[in-house]
């Protein structure tokens, strides 16, 4: 559980910074390791950790995103796709 908080920590800090320069109204996370629950409840807790009441800055939500593991496949089908209307 350490190191997992320790990484979520490291997580937390670069979306504090990029928010500090884009502020986004949501951070979503991807890929395989996004299908865990227990990564966004740990990078949720450490990225509020950051907030201090007196800076401007405050927290937005954290979340998995819908296609997780499945966008890169989702992307290949469409370009498949493309193609296909293309060619014919």
């Amino acid at each position: 559980m350490a190191a997992l908080d320790e990484f979520c920590f490291y997580i937390a800090l670069q979306l504090y910074n990029i928010q500090a320069i884009f502020d986004p109204e949501k951070f979503a996370i991807g890929g395989g390791i996004s299908a865990q629950p227990l990564l966004i409840e740990k990078i949720n807790e450490q990225y509020k950790k950051l907030f201090i009441p007196v800076f401007p800055l405050r927290p937005v939500e954290v979340v998995a995103c819908e296609f997780r593991n499945d966008a890169n496949l989702i992307g290949a089908y469409y370009q498949l796709r493309t193609k296909m209307v293309s060619v014919c």
